[in-house]
């Protein structure tokens, strides 16, 4: 009871309770702020990864692409990757696995960014290049 009062208490204070609370952090953020994150995180990655995957930003759909709502027009912002020729996504999603989360849809995986923190951000681009190009050193010894 001592952790769920000190919670609690965060939500007497919204400045200190959108600063130290992560629950609250992704729920408020504007979803514009999550597009500019996801359009940064594109921009961060290698040319090599760009190469093997296409990466790109899809905002305000739910998975199967209808809206998520009548009532919300954009709930989130998604990192969509898809394969290009030379990638294999069972190979990149189970290097993946051991890193972060991401949802799988037929040959598509999907990074909310709604859950990812912003100090993540790294560590997601990391994993994601680390198992683009383990693909393709996979790829390249079949």
């Amino acid at each position: 009871s001592f952790w769920l009062a000190k919670s609690l208490k965060l939500f007497l204070d919204p400045a200190t309770l959108a600063v130290k609370h992560p629950l609250y952090q992704m729920i408020s953020t504007d979803v514009d702020v999550l597009a500019q994150r996801v359009g940064k995180f594109i921009e961060n990655c290698s040319a090599k990864t760009r190469e093997i995957v296409q990466l790109k930003p899809t905002s305000g759909l739910s998975l199967d692409g209808s809206p998520c709502s009548r009532y919300i027009e954009k709930a989130t912002c998604f990192l969509t990757v898809e394969p290009r020729e030379q990638a294999d996504m069972t190979i990149i999603a189970s290097e993946l696995e051991r890193a972060t989360a991401f949802i799988r849809r037929e040959n598509k995986l999907l990074f909310d960014f709604r859950t990812v923190l912003p100090d993540e951000d790294m560590q997601l681009l990391r994993a994601l290049e680390n198992a683009v190009h383990y693909n393709s050193s996979k790829r390249g010894n079949e």
